[in-house]
């Protein structure tokens, strides 16, 4: 025997206790009753009907309420696994274009320096202010011979299409009797020249539509400071020593272009002019590399380097060029 209730619009399963499942009806009156199931001979509350079983025209309510909550938590659960992915990626495509906006290198050099040019120093003496003009003019084989100490380190910092660029080397050379000719009452001179030169640069991505060449214009200033001795030997061996320092800053202006041959082959260019007159009479720099990169970071360049420095003022001349060779291990993050 199965007991239908009239006009039944809604039905909750409360909870389970002791195997019996407890459920709330409401009626279309809105009357609620109470039973559980299964039901031996029992009464409903609120009722006098006798009920032995619960057909399934009460569960199919309740299956479809389950049913729509489960299809509800779904959809739920996709949409936000949805959104997760998609905040996920914005994430990482802003942190990749955070990455391509910003590039560092640096590239540590060795750099063989010859010397070629003209040096004097002041004396102190009222009479005599400055020394003989010593002229140098030595083979690369000297100059590696000559050269007692040497640091190079290069690179530049970028965001976006402005870079900061840097080149500085420090270099020590000495020179043993100069053969210059005869040096007024002296006949030879020895030379020992410590020379600081700091390029710091701002840099500017010109537009290029070859994507495999790269032209930067750039303004910035050259450091230049010297330490030079002087000692002149004259007849019988008699010696005489001066010593001067010397440091100023020359304004330049120049180019670099960088070119892709493939992945692993490139280029590097470099040149600049400066001075003006400001400090030294004029200054100029000419760079030339090629290069191989190993991996993603890491690359190597041989090249020549060619720096030439007209200073004459206060009784101290340098008008000198130094250049040579370089070769160079690179790391570049970007």
């Amino acid at each position: 025997m199965t007991f239908q209730l009239p006009n039944i619009t809604k039905s909750y399963h409360i909870k389970s206790q002791n195997g019996r499942n407890i459920f709330k009806l409401y009626t279309g009156n809105n009357e609620k009753i109470i039973f559980r199931e299964p039901l031996d001979e029992g009464r409903i509350a609120g009722s006098d009907c006798r009920c032995p079983t619960i057909t399934d025209s009460i569960y199919t309510p309740m299956r479809r309420t389950y049913l729509s909550s489960l299809i509800s938590l779904f959809v739920a659960t996709l949409l936000f696994s949805n959104t997760e992915t998609i905040f996920a990626q914005d994430s990482l495509q802003t942190e990749k274009q955070a990455q391509n906006n910003f590039s560092f290198s640096v590239n540590p050099y060795l750099w063989a320096v010859s010397l070629s040019g003209s040096t004097a120093l002041p004396t102190g003496i009222q009479f005599k202010p400055q020394t003989p003009t010593v002229k140098v003019n030595l083979k690369f084989s000297d100059a590696i011979k000559n050269l007692k100490m040497a640091a190079m380190l290069a690179g530049r910092f970028r965001y976006k299409n402005l870079s900061f660029i840097y080149d500085i080397d420090y270099v020590k050379l000495g020179y043993n009797r100069v053969p210059s000719g005869r040096l007024g009452d002296y006949l030879s001179a020895d030379l020992i020249a410590k020379t600081f030169n700091g390029d710091f640069d701002i840099g500017y991505k010109l537009p290029e539509e070859n994507h495999k060449l790269m032209l930067e214009a750039y303004v910035g200033t050259r450091i230049t400071s010297l330490n030079n001795t002087l000692t002149f030997h004259g007849p019988f061996d008699s010696l005489r020593s001066w010593g001067g320092t010397k440091t100023w800053v020359d304004p330049i202006i120049g180019i670099d272009a960088n070119y892709d041959f493939s992945k692993k082959w490139f280029t590097y260019f470099k040149a600049d002019l400066g001075g003006f007159g400001i400090a030294s009479d004029f200054t100029w720099l000419l760079m030339g590399v090629g290069g191989y990169r190993f991996s993603k970071h890491w690359n190597s360049t041989l090249g020549f380097k060619w720096l030439r420095v007209n200073y004459d003022k206060n009784l101290f001349l340098w008008d000198a060029s130094q250049y040579g060779f370089l070769l160079s291990v690179g790391y570049r993050l970007n």
